[in-house]
């Protein structure tokens, strides 16, 4: 059976179909699909610069919705951002919306960092959000303090020039030249220094050796020193172990009865009548020794029987 459809019912149909893949192209360019679902979520920002309706949304790089419309709230003094994103994403409460860059000519998107909360945003509900720091941003806030510093490097630098201007003045130039000539005669000192510790590296090396033999000999008369201290020990316990504070006593009694003047040893050592008396003893006894010399019959009587 054949249909005839008129002129009007063909009209229809294409207007129906041009209408639909009208439809379909103003939601294709605002970057939906009408097969799918999508929730609307609202984000507040202090600055939406950047970022426009129908840019993008993402999860760690996937893009999950569009931006749907913005706003200036004038009595809150920020951006109301509206967002669409797939039904099929369940975005946790404590997520939030960051505007950040997408290269570094400045290109701003949306993505969502997804919190670890088990409560679900519901639909249009406010989401946290921020803006992250781009690289524009970090060097216009950095820009002054690395003005200061530019600033005072040139200074020390100026002054520095100035000082090595000073240095290489006619009125240095005599101190300089004379401080190169010090310069030069010690690295001359140096190189010969070197050029002798090169000739007496045979020396060096025996020395070396040597001490390497002595070494290997205190490490096998290590026993014997061990004893030797062993023995040192014992004599150091002996003498701790003597009396010697009673001798000291003993010595000290003695020092003091020397010192005493009205004892014996005393006397002869501090009386001047002891020691004329000894000299007059003296005489005496070197007298009578002369004269039994020269005159012996008068002292002894020999007998003959």
């Amino acid at each position: 059976m054949k249909f005839n459809l008129s002129k009007e019912l063909k009209a229809g149909v294409i207007v129906l179909l041009l209408a639909a893949a009208m439809y379909w192209l103003v939601y294709f360019l605002k970057g939906r699909d009408i097969f799918n679902r999508y929730d609307s979520y609202l984000i507040e920002y202090e600055n939406v610069e950047g970022i426009s309706i129908t840019g993008p949304v993402y999860i760690r790089g996937l893009k999950v919705g569009t931006i749907k419309s913005i706003s200036y709230n004038q009595s809150k003094d920020v951006f109301d951002v509206t967002v669409q994103l797939e039904s099929k994403y369940q975005i946790p409460e404590n997520s939030v919306a960051q505007i950040y860059s997408v290269d570094l000519l400045g290109t701003k998107a949306i993505r969502i960092n997804v919190g670890n909360s088990t409560k679900m945003l519901s639909h249009n509900s406010l989401m946290p959000s921020n803006i992250a720091v781009d690289l524009m941003g970090y060097i216009s806030n950095e820009l002054p303090s690395l003005k200061e510093q530019v600033s005072g490097l040139l200074v020390a630098l100026d002054v520095s020039v100035q000082n090595l201007g000073i240095i290489l003045g006619s009125q240095n130039q005599s101190n300089l030249e004379e401080a190169l000539a010090y310069l030069a005669e010690t690295l001359r000192y140096f190189s010969s220094l070197g050029a002798w510790l090169n000739t007496e590296v045979p020396q060096i090396r025996s020395i070396i050796e040597n001490l390497n033999h002595l070494s290997v000999a205190l490490e096998a008369s290590s026993e014997d020193i061990q004893a030797t201290m062993s023995h040192l020990a014992t004599f150091t316990d002996t003498l701790s172990n003597t009396n010697i504070a009673e001798t000291v006593r003993g010595i000290n009694g003695l020092i003091s009865q020397l010192q005493n003047p009205d004892g014996s040893i005393g006397k002869l050592l501090y009386s001047d009548e002891m020691h004329q008396q000894l000299i007059e003893l003296l005489q005496n006894l070197d007298s009578l020794l002369y004269n039994i010399g020269q005159n012996p019959k008068k002292f002894f009587k020999i007998s003959v029987f």
